[in-house]
């Protein structure tokens, strides 16, 4: 039998399970543990509505799901969103079903690992420090001047290659990289 109820509360419990308090009927509050798909952490807010299942045998319930609102996701797509106290949406991670993914949110995305790949990775990433070697083509740029009292200026372009190194000194105000 199902029943639904408006969460309290919620708490972690002494295993560290998601626990619920709800209010299945009119001043009667019930402590459910949230079950939810493997690797999920997602503790429902206040007022939210859950269903609930009876754990047959024991006269406990479990809370199962907490009602969805949809954020705009179209059948084959799934959209993942962080709620603020008052249940205002802060962010949302929107899996397209054309096989594109969206991150929405006013805040810093931060990325934690030891090493971040973007498009099988390959090339090098430069930050503000970074030293930095620039090779500028022969054939490109006057290295000397001749000529002068009255005689036509000549310029002597570079034979070869030239090598520079110097540091990254601006970068993005947007993006930073560790």
């Amino acid at each position: 039998m199902g029943v639904l109820a408006t969460v309290v509360k919620t708490e972690t419990g002494d295993y560290e399970e998601i626990v619920q308090t709800v209010e299945a009927h009119y001043g009667e509050n019930k402590f459910c543990d949230q079950f939810a798909p493997s690797g999920e952490d997602a503790p429902p807010l206040k007022d939210d509505l859950v269903a609930l299942m009876e754990v047959e045998g024991t006269g406990n319930m479990a809370s199962v799901g907490v009602l969805a609102k949809s954020q705009g996701a179209k059948p084959g797509e799934k959209i993942i969103y962080g709620r603020d106290g008052n249940g205002n949406v802060t962010s949302k991670i929107y899996l397209h079903n054309d096989g594109s993914i969206s991150i929405e949110t006013e805040k810093p995305i931060s990325f934690d690992g030891e090493k971040i790949t973007i498009q099988g990775g390959g090339s090098a990433a430069a930050r503000v420090d970074d030293t930095v070697e620039v090779e500028i083509p022969a054939q490109t740029v006057v290295v000397a001047v001749s000529g002068g009292s009255g005689a036509p200026a000549v310029g002597t372009m570079n034979v070869m290659p030239i090598k520079l190194q110097g540091k990254i000194t601006s970068g993005s105000k947007t993006v930073e990289i560790g």
